[in-house]
């Protein structure tokens, strides 16, 4: 079977003016801005355009207002179900806005995470939400000079670039391991191993659910000892 003859020229947006009864300018004002239409305009310029199949072009929108209608999201993983619920609640809170969703899997890289984010934000995103607050220092300056809201998630720290959402993986650990870190000698201190420069050299303890978080703890030696066979055979289970 050959290909379909294609059509000499696409639609303009002046035909879509046109079948729909109003000028170019209201027509247009529906693709940036619907909200500032009545409801009956709204209704038959979208019906118009969707008659004549119309696609609005989003590459000469975004150059005339240095801005898409694109939310960009970075997560590590799409396998783990914490993230799917992450993202059940971003595309239930976009739908019925004028906004799509952008997905990228970091796959817990912070060197993938850097070069998705110079992709997205060249791509002059309406927002951007990006996983955790252990950027490396260049996606960090990328993200401070951004020209659009950014949301931090999944955890909170001292630092925000713009707007945090979750809770301090820190404060967790402290809160579910302290009182089963109370024998141990006083030259122990207990962390959360989230994003911890020091977790290569330290002992792990396995990870528990208590409070409803799954928390990991991390024991440091407070003086430096690379013995750490003595926090591997306590007794917290």
């Amino acid at each position: 079977m050959g290909r379909r003859p294609t059509k000499s020229g696409k639609v303009r947006l002046a035909e879509v003016a046109e079948r729909a009864g109003v000028s170019p300018i209201t027509a247009s004002r529906f693709f940036r801005n619907p909200e500032a239409l009545s409801i009956a305009k709204r209704a038959r310029v979208e019906s118009a355009a969707k008659e004549l199949g119309y696609v609005p072009n989003l590459a000469a929108r975004a150059l005339a207002s240095q801005r898409t209608e694109v939310i960009a999201v970075l997560i590590p993983s799409l396998a783990n179900n914490v993230f799917s619920d992450v993202l059940r609640g971003i595309y239930d809170a976009s739908e019925g806005s004028r906004h799509s969703i952008q997905l990228s899997n970091t796959r817990y890289s912070i060197l993938e995470e850097e070069k998705l984010l110079r992709l997205f934000l060249a791509q002059k995103p309406a927002g951007l939400i990006i996983t955790g607050i252990d950027q490396t220092t260049e996606a960090r300056a990328m993200l401070k000079a951004a020209d659009c809201p950014i949301v931090q998630i999944m955890e909170i720290g001292p630092d925000p670039i713009d707007m945090m959402i979750g809770f301090s993986h820190y404060e967790a650990a402290r809160a579910a391991w302290s009182p089963r870190c109370a024998g141990l000698p006083q030259n122990w201190i207990h962390r959360s191993t989230h994003g911890s420069a020091g977790a290569a050299t330290a002992g792990r303890l396995p990870g528990r659910h208590e409070g409803g978080l799954a928390v990991r703890c991390t024991l440091y030696c407070r003086n430096g000892s690379a013995d750490l066979r003595h926090a591997r055979r306590h007794p917290f289970d």
